[in-house]
């Protein structure tokens, strides 16, 4: 899923210059750059697209066109910390066997990511897509 959002990156940016396409994403230079170098996206990046773009979280993860969102559709709830929150109460409120089989994160992960202090990145926001629940969910709450 993390090359898919790269492809879509390069999609939209394939005419123009990095830093063009830094301010057509609303990222900076040097992720664009580390891009192209072969490096993955970010969670940061991922919501940058959504926001700046205005496309559904779902369309990002899956090839083909990107679907724009609803006219009325406020992002202010697609920041890290509100992110962080929602992964940490469905931990929380989940069993950690269950939710390590289904996510395929260990169970020791499961318990640190119950933690207020544990940083996600987009490895487990996609590994929670996986486990069935909804990127629009996880993102804007």
């Amino acid at each position: 899923m993390q090359r898919r959002i790269s492809d879509h990156i390069h999609d939209i940016t394939l005419s123009m210059t990095q830093v063009e396409a830094a301010e057509k994403i609303g990222v900076s230079y040097s992720d664009i750059r580390n891009l192209a170098t072969g490096n993955l996206p970010s969670l940061r990046m991922l919501i940058a697209m959504v926001k700046r773009l205005r496309c559904t979280p779902e369309s990002l993860l899956v090839k083909g066109e990107l679907a724009k969102l609803p006219r009325g559709r406020r992002t202010t709830g697609a920041q890290m910390k509100l992110i962080r929150a929602r992964i940490r109460k469905i931990c929380q409120e989940g069993e950690p066997a269950k939710l390590a089989k289904a996510t395929g994160l260990t169970i020791t992960s499961i318990y640190q990511l119950r933690s207020q202090h544990e940083k996600q990145g987009l490895h487990t926001f996609l590994a929670f897509v996986v486990a069935g629940h909804s990127p629009s969910d996880l993102l804007f709450g």
